[in-house]
């Protein structure tokens, strides 16, 4: 089980191997992603799929009217010049129109991959920020998907030979959720490992930073609607509303300590403890459906803020160990050639691209293995 499967490495690589997976994420998009990239679909169907979707939208130009909520339509008018989201609402109108539901998934993944490309995204950003003044002018939607369904064909060509009709493998159960881990009441002494990066404090904001996608494919009419379901958010609440859960560990409740005492504002405090609340819970549920015998592997970077080490890997070590895990293994890598920036803001937290940001961000990261 990978109760933050994202985009779905584990889930996938470890069906490859043969293992019975449930991949379970509180984003919309991470269901989206992982079921199309574990559904082989015949290559010669989807070429032909393909061909037919761009012959429909070719057709759609200049009339395909995307129903969207007016929120939802302000906020893509800012995005997308008018001549792109014409192109783009022809584009999404005939995957919509597509009948073979794993073809449709598919398509719908590539259209959600190319909207940073064809929009006024300042390019490299790890935050929303628009520019009409962009080192380049956003892509041609047409050509973009194009391009972009060249290279999913061939990853789907690669995966219909391993697990295709003709091949000795066999697809092995896979079950993938959109849900809240936290929420969720999971049947005891279920799974045998739990494989897992758990999102990482304060660094991104997942709703800003998926909001094209989310609007385009109507996964929100706000995309701050669903900014709360996020481990350790704390948009919505005011000021004075300290959560109260238990933090699960000495150690982050001295980290929580040192942040309040230092000049961090309020609202990175709320978002720390907020952040550790989850974790906790989050350690209790995958303590409970994990066999006996079981291992959790974790995979988590310490980082500064404000002047305070945030102990990540041991916070949730110790989390494990009052929950009756016992800590097996932990290796420390350095992430050089992760995607993740290596600066972070110094006022909000999170991470940035800006020289002025601080250095290091994430430098190194834990794998923590421990079993039940």
């Amino acid at each position: 089980m990978d109760p933050f499967m994202g985009s779905g490495t584990t889930i996938v690589e470890a069906a490859l191997k043969g293992h019975a997976v449930i991949g379970i994420d509180v984003n919309p998009l991470a269901k989206l992603i992982t079921d199309a990239k574990v559904t082989p679909i015949d290559p010669v169907l989807l070429s032909h799929r393909v061909d037919c979707m761009f012959e429909r939208a070719e057709r759609m130009k200049g009339t395909a009217k995307a129903p969207f909520e007016p929120r939802a339509s302000e906020r893509i008018d800012f995005w997308f010049p008018p001549s792109q989201r014409e192109k783009l609402e022809a584009l999404l109108a005939a995957i919509q129109a597509e009948r073979n539901g794993d073809v449709r998934r598919l398509l719908m993944c590539g259209f959600s991959n190319i909207l940073k490309c064809c929009s006024l995204w300042y390019p490299g950003s790890t935050k929303p920020v628009r520019s009409d003044k962009r080192r380049r002018n956003p892509e041609d939607p047409f050509k973009a998907m194009s391009r972009q369904l060249r290279i999913m064909a061939e990853r789907n060509e690669e995966l219909f030979e391993y697990w295709g009709p003709t091949s000795a493998m066999r697809r092995p159960p896979i079950k993938t959720l959109c849900r809240d881990i936290r929420l969720m009441r999971l049947p005891a002494s279920s799974v045998d490992c739990v494989i897992t990066s758990p999102p990482y404090v304060t660094s991104y904001d997942y709703a800003e930073l998926h909001q094209l996608s989310l609007l385009w494919l109507g996964y929100a009419a706000n995309h701050q609607d669903i900014r709360p379901s996020f481990m350790g958010a704390v948009h919505g609440l005011h000021p004075s509303q300290h959560p109260t859960r238990e933090l699960g560990s000495n150690l982050a409740a001295s980290i929580v300590d040192d942040l309040r005492e230092s000049p961090a504002e309020p609202h990175l405090v709320r978002a720390v403890t907020k952040y550790y609340q989850d974790m906790w819970l989050f350690v209790r549920k995958a303590r409970r459906v994990l066999k006996p015998g079981g291992v959790l592997v974790l995979v988590i970077g310490n980082t500064v803020l404000r002047g305070v080490l945030v102990r990540n890997a041991e916070a949730l070590a110790e989390m494990g160990e009052k929950q009756g895990l016992r800590l097996t293994q932990v290796i420390r890598r350095r992430i050089p050639l992760k995607s993740i920036p290596q600066r972070r803001d110094p006022v909000s937290g999170r991470f940035t691209s800006h020289q002025g940001g601080t250095a290091n961000a994430y430098p190194e990261e834990y794998v923590i293995v421990m079993n039940a």
